[in-house]
């Protein structure tokens, strides 16, 4: 019996908790259903808030796609509307309309072409109202030959309409002082001329700035750059000047030295921002006012000089003379090479145009082509002369010898940095003796035993002896008969130049005098002559020369030497006895005969020595990779890259 008590207990135990697990079971189902509503509700709500979710994901996606539309949208139509009023400058401003009511009805100005007055007009505009750029002055980079002189003339003339007392002051080089001051009077400004000593040109700016101010006249001068860098700079800054010119500006680009801005350019600076300070945050305010005020309307409140810059040639040795010109504009904003290069220059080194990046960055920069403007001008027509040396003679050996020494020593100095002017100084009596007969050599010192010798730290001592080419001179000889049969048997006058040697020219001018040419130079040595260089312009316009030969460095620019219907002589023969490295160089000297107005093409004449540096200075010219870092004399590669370079170019004759 205990046996069937303990199961019915069992029994029991077990159905009292088959009925607890029931009501469990039943509470807990109770709970899934719950839960299990809940739960879809839940995935419902969940789905529909992930819907939401990527909805609104999207919608601010082309929220800001569309509001990154709108703001290059808004930047477009500001640029357009920037380009526009730059473009578009404002003829209806009334002291611009005055301007015009009074300069309309001048001789000069119906002489002026159409893009000049276009020119004139545009700079007027950029000094009546500067806040349309927020740039203070302009550029006019035109080409050679399309009026940058006289352009330049007459927008101080205009100006003078509205400011009677406005002050001038031109810098130009040396040798174009009394030219430039002949071309403004033709075009009729009456500027004075600053030469000799600088106690003189203090005297002349004193005398002449009482006279004038007792006759109402308004003070114009006419100087050379280095007056920046003598006494005259005090009497200078004294003067509260309107307008200061600066012609071919790109010999003034010594802010872009390495070695730090000439004094010439830091003087520049003084005048035009009244410090000379590289550290500038702010630029100081003008010390005068400028107001021209019909009915009380003031239309210009900049107290500093408006400088006009003028240069065809951008660029004369280097990208970074770009930085050195629009730092003189706004030293704010470009402050540094290096904030300049950095910022910009990195898009020369990949093939955009210097004058596209100066017409981002100078909004008041203006240049024109002879080709843009539609001007009937012939191309130059090239013409290369390959000059071959003979074998075994004194320019041969010579010649090989220095350029496989040359190479000999790049090779030697591996990944060692060469800059280009190391490269010219080595090859640099190689260049000589193309164009020379008898020149200097510097050769090592050595004792009675033949050994070299050296000073303490180990450099080669070395001395200058005479070196004697022996017949035939190639280049020379060359060029004598080819000019004497262009002049004497074409009846041809014929410009020559050279790079940078005086030596060839005086050597020419005696025997092409001998052969009874009429010839003369221009070179900067009065030891060759004595004549001022207008005198030998006019005399070769005037067609009383039948050669003139000339330093690239002395007379490559501000020449007017080609065939024109307004005088009797003229070239249209250009002779480059040896060229620069640099090709902007070679090309202005070429542009004194190939100008506007120019009757007959001109012809190009290079003569080119095979196996010889010739083809290293053809070389540098044409390679991009020195351009892009800049034709100067700085720019420097690896030993080893000249080599290759340099090997190159001497294959490439052959």
């Amino acid at each position: 019996m205990s046996g069937i008590e303990d199961y019915s207990e069992k029994v029991k135990e077990l159905q009292d908790s088959i009925e607890s697990l029931d009501s469990e079971y039943e509470e807990f189902d109770e709970e899934v259903r719950r839960l299990s509503v809940q739960m879809n509700e839940l995935r419902t709500r969940l789905e529909l808030a992930k819907e939401k979710k990527n909805t609104a994901y999207f919608s601010k996606i082309q929220a800001s796609t569309d509001l990154d539309n709108a703001k290059r949208g808004l930047a477009k139509a500001r640029m357009e509307e920037r380009e526009k009023m730059q473009k578009e400058p404002d003829v209806t401003n009334p002291p611009l309309e005055r301007i015009l009511s009074v300069v309309s009805s001048w001789d000069t100005w119906k002489k002026l072409r159409d893009y000049q007055q276009a020119d004139l007009i545009f700079t007027w505009d950029r000094f009546l109202r500067p806040e349309v750029t927020g740039q203070w002055g302009v550029f006019n980079a035109n080409d050679t030959s399309l009026g940058k002189t006289a352009e330049t003339a007459m927008t101080i003339l205009g100006l003078r309409v509205l400011f009677p007392d406005a002050k001038l002051l031109w810098l130009t080089k040396s040798a174009l002082i009394k030219s430039s001051a002949r071309q403004c009077r033709e075009w009729g400004l009456n500027i004075i001329p600053l030469t000799g000593t600088s106690d003189t040109k203090i005297s002349m700016m004193q005398f002449m700035g009482e006279t004038m101010a007792e006759v109402g006249m308004a003070e114009s001068y006419i100087t050379n750059y280095e007056a920046l860098n003598t006494p005259l700079m005090s009497e200078i800054i004294k003067r509260d000047w309107l307008v200061i010119a600066v012609d071919e500006m790109h010999r003034l680009r010594g802010g872009a030295n390495a070695s730090g801005p000439t004094k010439m350019w830091l003087g520049l600076k003084k005048i035009l921002h009244d410090t000379d300070s590289l550290r500038v945050v702010a630029i100081p305010e003008g010390r005068s006012r400028k107001v021209w005020t019909p009915d009380h309307e003031v239309i210009n409140r900049e107290g500093r000089p408006f400088p006009i810059f003028m240069s065809g040639s951008l660029i004369n040795n280097g990208s970074e003379e770009v930085w050195a010109y629009t730092h003189l504009f706004n030293p704010v904003q470009f402050p540094s090479r290096a904030h300049f290069k950095r910022t910009f220059m990195a898009a020369y080194s990949i093939g955009i145009s210097i004058e596209l990046i100066m017409k981002v960055i100078a909004a008041n920069f203006f240049r024109k082509t002879k080709r843009e403007i539609g001007m009937q001008i012939h191309d130059p027509i090239p013409a290369e002369h390959l000059i071959e040396l003979e074998k075994g003679s004194d320019l041969y050996n010579f010649q090989k010898q220095v350029v496989e020494d040359f190479m000999i020593k790049l090779d030697s100095m591996g990944d060692e940095m060469v800059s280009i002017a190391g490269i010219l100084a080595e090859l640099h009596y190689a260049r000589l003796s193309l164009v020379a007969q008898d020149f200097n050599v510097s050769v090592p010192i050595k004792d009675s035993m033949g050994y070299v010798q050296k000073d303490m730290h180990g450099k080669v001592l070395k001395k200058k002896v005479q070196k004697h080419l022996e017949p035939p001179l190639s280049k020379l000889e060359y060029c004598i008969e080819h000019v004497f049969d262009l002049a004497m048997y074409e009846g041809q006058n014929v410009l020559i130049f050279s790079a940078q040697f005086n030596s060839p020219i005086e050597y020419l001018l005696r025997r092409f005098r001998d052969m009874g040419l009429k010839c003369d130079a221009i070179t900067g040595d009065k030891r060759l002559t004595t004549r001022e260089i207008g005198e030998i312009e006019e005399d070769f316009k005037n067609n009383n020369l039948n050669v003139l030969i000339i330093n690239m460095k002395a007379g490559a620019e501000g020449l007017n030497l080609h065939k024109d219907a307004r005088w009797s002589g003229g070239s249209s023969h250009v002779v480059l006895l040896d060229r620069w490295y640099n090709p902007q160089i070679n090309q202005q000297a070429i542009d004194r005969a190939w100008r506007v107005g120019c009757l007959e093409p001109v012809t190009v004449h290079t003569y080119t020595v095979d196996n010889s540096v010739d083809e290293i200075i053809d070389g540098i010219c044409a390679d991009k990779v020195l351009e892009a870092e800049g034709l100067t004399e700085h720019a420097a590669l690896r030993a080893s890259d000249w080599r290759a370079k340099i090997k190159s170019w001497l294959e490439a004759k052959k």
